[in-house]
């Protein structure tokens, strides 16, 4: 009897357990079961950190139902990562704001990656952050990162005070991924590596992406990025390093705007299918760099039991419509390398203003490629320039004002198509192909008042000059000298201060 007794006070206590943990969950929780698998947990005012991970763990093990966290207004303190889980929303109040505490975690929000990751793009899927502001305290680390996943959003988000290598949104191996409408930003100190706000990478190593327990080379795929402002960062938008055939697809980035970036506002490397159109860019250090090997980049052999790709004919990449003024290097530049060169980039429709380098930029092994229809003012240097060994690409119908040296200038670089281009002020030439610039063709472009040449050309052969014009050049027309198997007619001079033609072979 006794026995019995003692096992009914153990019942009772387990029940009353049972109850209270139920009438803090009531407490804390306004949960909402709708129709279907659908779980809706209103968390209350006054709640805590660990009050939004027992909601978010709701889903952390079946994950079959789909979970809607709201978030109330109010201050939190993260000392700890939060870890969501598939198939879940998280509804933020535009009034919360969390700060990390603790530099031991250095990431706010996460998936969680440590069990159970075999890779791939199925580990977390179904994904929503929606709102509140998000602050590093100074410190460096990855504020919002995903790994492997699939179906991922973070929007409305304002992320701020990071400092060091900080990433403020990190997608690394993500599937039908959107980053929209969020602020980001505000750096605080110094960097001693130039690290992006948002960042695109492949799970390589820990090195690289730090988080999870698999690395598989997974890429990330099919990845939009739109209606952002980036301000006050070393680096707004891309990727650092590389591994060799594995190729992220399918990036868009779009109607972003960047102000006060230090270095690169859009830094793009192993892209494959890339479209970056419409962003506004200001006072940042290059508007746009695409490039497959720098001497200074990283690029990595892939892991052993990755499948590969082989370099492609074209890295189908389009920039257009974007507008870019101050800039201290360089608006546009693209930069290859003999094994891998950087072809099938079309640049379209840009507005460039005020650059201390040159407005576009084809350097190193750039190959094959498209600029059409650029509106390019006050570039430091060259209005477009063409370097080494980039060959058979086609300048047409940009418009080129005071470029401080040449408005087109082409080196070492030959099949260089040149048409319909207006240049106008140019501090020294119009249109200029520097030695072993050979089979180039000028044809139908009209240059206006350069201060020396309107169009020149040394040591190179086979070039085609017809039906230009040339205006108010101070001291030729057009200039020619030890280049061969020329051909050059029907171009128009008018109102030539100096000679309108200097033309010798020796």
């Amino acid at each position: 009897m006794e026995k019995r007794r003692k096992r009914i006070r153990v019942n009772l206590w387990i029940a009353l357990l049972i109850v209270g943990v139920i009438g803090y969950g009531l407490f804390v929780w306004k949960v909402q079961v709708g129709a279907g698998d659908e779980d809706v947990v209103q968390l209350k005012e006054g709640c805590t950190v660990a009050d939004i991970q027992r909601a978010l763990n709701r889903n952390s093990v079946s994950q079959r139902m789909h979970l809607t966290v709201k978030i109330p207004a109010g201050t939190y303190s993260l000392d700890k990562t939060l870890y969501v889980y598939s198939n879940t929303t998280v509804l933020v109040d535009e009034n919360a704001t969390f700060v990390l505490t603790s530099d031991k975690y250095k990431v706010m929000l996460s998936s969680y990656n440590y069990q159970y990751d075999k890779g791939g793009y199925e580990h977390i899927q179904n994904v929503e952050i929606d709102g509140g502001t998000w602050d590093g305290n100074g410190i460096s680390g990855e504020m919002i990162r995903f790994i492997h996943g699939k179906n991922i959003t973070v929007k409305n988000v304002t992320i701020q005070n990071v400092s060091g290598g900080a990433h403020q949104i990190t997608f690394a191996g993500v599937q039908n991924g959107l980053i929209e409408n969020c602020h980001l930003g505000d750096f605080k100190g110094k960097y001693s590596a130039v690290k992006e706000a948002i960042h695109l990478d492949v799970v390589h190593s820990k090195s690289l992406v730090p988080g999870t327990v698999t690395y598989d080379d997974t890429p990330n795929e099919n990845i939009v990025i739109r209606g952002n402002t980036i301000e006050n960062y070393p680096r707004a938008i891309g990727s650092h390093s590389f591994v060799k055939g594995v190729y992220q697809k399918n990036i868009t980035i779009t109607g972003n705007t960047f102000r006060n970036i230090s270095e690169e506002a859009v830094n793009i490397y192993g892209y494959v299918n890339c479209q970056v159109t419409n962003n506004t860019m200001e006072e940042v250090g290059t508007g746009i760099r695409i490039y497959t090997l720098l001497p200074t980049g990283k690029q990595l052999t892939a892991l052993s039991a990755t499948k590969v790709e082989e370099v492609p004919d074209s890295y189908d990449i389009v920039l257009k419509g974007n507008d870019i003024k101050s800039a201290k290097k360089y608006g546009i530049q693209l930069y290859g390398n003999q094994e891998q060169p950087m072809k099938g980039v079309t640049i379209i429709g840009n507005t460039i203003e005020k650059t201390k380098d040159n407005g576009i930029m084809l350097y190193m092994y750039s190959v094959g490629n498209i600029v059409k229809g650029n509106q390019i003012a006050e570039a430091g240097n060259q209005g477009i320039g063409i370097y080494q060994f980039s060959s058979y690409n086609k300048v047409r119908n940009n418009q080129i004002k005071k470029a401080n040296s040449h408005g087109i200038y082409v080196a070492d670089s030959k099949g260089t198509l040149i048409k319909g281009n207006t240049i106008s002020k140019s501090g020294k030439h119009g249109i200029w192909l520097a030695k072993d610039s050979h089979y180039t063709k000028i044809v139908q472009n009209k240059v206006v008042q350069s201060k020396e040449i309107g169009i020149g050309m040394i040591d190179c052969n086979g070039n085609v000059i017809t039906n230009n014009t040339v205006v108010g050049a101070s001291k030729f027309a057009f200039y020619s000298r030890r280049c061969k198997k020329m051909t050059y007619t029907g171009n128009e001079y008018k109102k030539i201060t100096g000679k309108e033609e200097y033309i010798v072979t020796e």
